[in-house]
């Protein structure tokens, strides 16, 4: 490799070569572990001949490999042997990152041969961006259907608002998204529905914080970990989940309930055919977005990395998640639009749920029964998996990919875990409907205890994890197993909570972004991470509204001109101007798997090469040495390639 950059006879691209090259890295032990050079400057770098042909090109390549921990963790008070074995330590968990920048006459052949000495393997991927795809015209043709909509619906004012080729019209929907009446919905669910997705963004902001380079980045995860003031940040995951668990149960047999009351008869293939109908669209918007434009959105040192996997796995999964059996992806790492996991749960509960809801209407005592006895299975089968499999207290960092990609199908993500505060939306339904005529009526003694009480459960539940992450506590199966078997039920804006569903579809395509376009570390303190979130709330919010005029409402419309029987026909058709009220979105998933930067597969035309990556290594049962403090295992990440055209 030293023959390609001597050769030239120009210093100066040389120096700038080199100069854009990551140094031996500072701070190592702080967190320092992500050196991106200086991406600009290496594509930057260039030469021609008199008859302007290109002699000399730079291309960016960025190294890396990771030090996996042992799970269960070892004792963290045992001394480290040595200065190498105490690095290692404080290592473990991390995937170190460092640029490279090459002149482009350098083939893969010479990386290899300048890295073999020092890592077993050389995994590459080209990371050269593919011409724009015809696929991408799709989602124009989409756009352009809506901006005729709309101006024929302003050239034309008259014209009856439910015609078919209104549906897409910005002004029509932009009126039924942003009014502030809510005919025949709950109040107070709307406030909780947006508080808590503005809880998912800043918990996913940290997740991805956790990923982004920083000169402190081990001060993010201490934080989340040891820091009880951020107790509330680094448990949100599960807590705003189990939160939309409960809306989505009361709000599905509020309006089961409401419509037997109102004597309209139960079709099982509308309820499953319109609720498809209702979620899909816009969600089969986002998923090709992810497979197709936003890879072509940015660049950047990290831009390959995140982008491309994200887009392989879309290109790859795209029918797990229209099928809604995405939340059982064996391999975590290739989920397409991670957080849709909680779709699929939500979707599955949504399919079982006929099972309860009728028996509970037509036999009350025993659905009353079934409702108690379908409450211990999630308590008894979380608990137990957890117990038997030696899981931790929560998906954390600090486990490894194998404990990862089992936890997260069979605890995290799965239906029957989720289902206890879905079923604790049903009884309060139930419990709602009983008391719909002789209102309940308490002491204010008794209200106050039971808000001191449920103040105290879930004050309890947020601080639980607080003992978990202490350096000096040792693992427990049985707390373990405890945690993730009762915490589900302890956990028992108009305008702005309708956008609660679009804004958790495109909210993670933001901080990617962010994270695919940085340039160079930052520094993380408490305060910028907040003032960020805050500023990436009002661009999700804007991306939302997009989302729903363009495509979540028109669907709406549509159904409402093709599907709607004609009036009299039924009598459980909706009332057009209650469609989208009498609905349950499902608004918000949080504790999504951690963000990873591991790659499954190169781009599509590049160079065939071997690639293993950090997931394809076999990870062997950790094994806890007596005489060491840690265990590690050492897995190697991928080498991008980048060249200017």
């Amino acid at each position: 490799m030293k023959v390609h950059l001597w050769r030239d006879a120009n210093c100066n691209r040389v120096c700038v070569v080199y100069d854009s090259s990551t140094k031996v890295p500072d701070g190592l032990l702080t967190g320092n572990v992500v050196q991106l050079g200086n991406f600009d400057e290496c594509l930057a770098t260039h030469a021609l001949d008199a008859d302007g042909h290109g002699l000399f090109w730079g291309q960016y390549c960025l190294a890396g490999l990771a030090v996996e921990r042992a799970w269960p963790p070892p004792n963290a008070s045992a001394p480290a042997n040595n200065f190498s074995n105490h690095l290692l330590a404080a290592l473990a968990g991390h995937r170190l990152q460092w640029a490279v920048c090459l002149p482009a006459s350098c083939a893969a052949e010479d990386l290899e041969a300048h890295l073999q000495a020092r890592m077993p393997e050389l995994l590459l991927a080209d990371a050269e961006a593919p011409p724009f795809e015809l696929r991408a015209l799709l989602l124009a043709t989409v756009f352009a259907i809506v901006m005729a909509s709309t101006a024929y619906d302003v050239t034309h004012p008259d014209t009856n608002k439910d015609a078919l080729w209104l549906a897409f019209s910005v002004r029509k929907n932009a009126a039924a998204l942003f009014a502030t009446r809510a005919h025949g919905q709950m109040a107070s669910v709307n406030g909780i529905k947006f508080l808590s997705m503005a809880w998912v963004l800043l918990f996913h902001k940290y997740c991805v914080m956790v990923e982004t380079p920083n000169d402190n980045s081990d001060v993010v995860l201490e934080g989340l970990k040891y820091d009880w003031t951020q107790m509330p940040i680094s448990n949100g995951g599960t807590m705003a989940v189990n939160s939309f668990f409960v809306i989505g149960g009361l709000l599905l047999t509020h309006g089961f309930i409401r419509d037997r009351v109102a004597g309209r008869p139960f079709s099982l293939v509308s309820f499953y055919v319109y609720r498809y109908i209702r979620i899909t669209p816009v969600y089969a918007v986002v998923v090709a977005v992810y497979a197709t434009l936003l890879y072509h959105m940015g660049s950047g040192p990290l831009w390959n990395p995140v982008m491309a996997m994200h887009r392989e796995n879309c290109r790859h999964h795209w029918w797990r998640n229209l099928l809604y059996i995405n939340n059982y992806q064996p391999v975590t790492s290739e989920l397409c639009v991670v957080q849709t996991w909680y779709l699929a749960a939500d979707m599955q509960l949504y399919w079982l749920s006929p099972l309860l809801l009728w028996p509970l209407w037509r036999w009350p005592r025993v659905g009353r029964a079934l409702l108690a006895t379908l409450l211990v299975v999630p308590l008894a089968s979380t608990f137990w998996i957890t117990y038997a499999r030696r899981y931790p207290w929560a998906d954390a960092k600090d486990v490894s990919n194998e404990i990862r990609n089992s936890y997260f199908p069979l605890i995290h993500a799965s239906a029957y875990a989720r289902s206890a505060p879905f079923l604790v939306g049903v009884a309060l339904a139930w419990a709602l409907h009983l008391t719909r005529k002789n209102r309940l009526r308490l002491p204010a003694v008794v209200v106050a205890l039971a808000w001191v009480s449920l103040g105290c459960i879930s004050w309890t539940i947020t601080y639980a994890l607080y003992i978990y992450y202490k350096p000096d506590h040792a693992y427990s199966a049985l707390e373990a197993a405890s945690f993730q078997a009762l915490h589900p039920l302890g956990w028992g804006l108009i305008p702005l909570s309708r956008l609660t569903y679009t804004a958790y579809l495109v909210h993670f395509a933001v901080f990617y972004y962010d994270l695919g376009v940085t340039r160079s570390p930052g520094h993380y303190t408490h305060y910028n991470v907040v003032h960020i979130v805050l500023g990436d709330l009002v661009l999700i919010l804007l991306l939302a509204s997009a989302a729903a005029l363009a495509f979540e409402l028109p669907v709406l419309n549509i159904d409402r001109a093709l599907l709607k029987p004609k009036q009299g026909a039924s009598a459980s058709a909706p009332a057009p101007a209650k469609a989208m009220q009498r609905l349950s979105v499902p608004a918000v998933a949080l504790g999504a798997p951690r963000p990873s930067l591991r790659s499954n597969g190169s781009a599509p035309g590049a160079a065939h090469v071997n690639v293993a990556f950090e997931d394809d290594l076999p990870a062997p049962a950790p094994e806890h040495d007596q005489n060491n403090s840690f265990n590690f295992q050492l897995n190697y990440f991928s080498i991008e390639v980048f060249q200017l055209q």
